[in-house]
């Protein structure tokens, strides 16, 4: 399969932070698990592309060319935020619903790489590439997980995944029935979910498009492009709520994707200066 290069920013995509089981193992050149497809991409111009093309198309969100146009429409203030991660940077829709918890309980209070290498040792107990079942985490012992470097997260994978697997099989699709406020609710009864994994859960996992999870990054730039009065480091939830509110009566049904640009903008922004800093 060919992807042209305007249609996908391979490496701006995949290190965004939007999934964590990709490796690059030459220069250019990725795998790429997602539950159970995996994917080889070369880049270039086109990029080439092996693995299965309905899933890869659906991963990467490839058929969704409106998104950007769409966004700037609704707001043309994002022109310059647009413009700047090109055309080519894409939304995912990963296919695991489980592996999306497990990847965003591994998160919260850490970074790219060693978030990377946990759901590196987690994914090496599946069979084949796939993600590992709920019936193979939910024997893993804390001991374990804390010498594969999992810290005080290590009672929380065979706990949610006992959780999950009481749940039933039907919980994920139960849940994208929900509202908003009750899917993020639910999603919250498992151990070490609290809000903003919740609505990167339902964001990644549940493909919902009515979420903008609310971190360092996206506080920063909300903040800086719609509130430059506001100078909290911190939010109050007063603060989180007028955000919220805001993102949603301006994008709709785009909140997701308007969240990831402002998102990875801010995160570019930050690392951009740090180069500069170091010299």
């Amino acid at each position: 399969m060919k992807i042209r290069r305007q249609d996908l920013n391979l490496r701006e995509t995949l290190s965004s932070g939007q999934t964590f089981r990709y490796l690059e193992t030459e220069p250019g050149t990725f795998e790429v698990w997602d539950g159970a497809n995996f994917f080889r991409l070369t880049d270039g111009d086109p990029i080439l592309a092996e693995g299965d093309e309905v899933a890869l198309r659906r991963f990467f969100g490839l058929d969704r060319t409106h998104v950007h146009a769409e966004l700037i429409r609704r707001d043309p203030s994002l022109i310059p935020l647009v413009e700047a991660l090109g055309s080519g940077f894409r939304r995912l829709y990963p296919s695991d619903f489980y592996e999306v918890v497990f990847s965003f309980l591994c998160t919260a209070n850490n970074h790219l790489g060693r978030i990377h290498s946990m759901i590196g040792k987690l994914a090496s107990r599946g069979d084949g590439g796939r993600f590992p079942s709920l019936e193979v985490l939910k024997t893993l012992s804390s001991e374990e997980l804390e010498r594969d470097g999992f810290g005080y997260r290590a009672p929380r994978v065979s706990q949610v995944a006992r959780t999950l697997i009481d749940y039933g099989v039907d919980w994920p699709d139960w849940l994208r029935q929900r509202s908003k406020e009750s899917c993020l609710k639910q999603l919250c009864t498992l151990d070490g979910v609290g809000p903003k994994v919740a609505d990167c859960i339902a964001m990644y996992g549940l493909h919902r498009d009515d979420v903008a999870p609310m971190d360092t990054h996206l506080w920063q730039a909300v903040r800086k492009h719609y509130y430059p009065d506001w100078h909290d480091p911190k939010p109050s939830r007063e603060q989180l709520l007028e955000a919220e509110r805001l993102l949603m009566e301006t994008f709709g049904d785009l909140t997701a994707d308007a969240h990831l640009v402002l998102y990875r903008f801010n995160q570019k922004t930050a690392e951009n200066a740090k180069k500069t800093k170091n010299g």
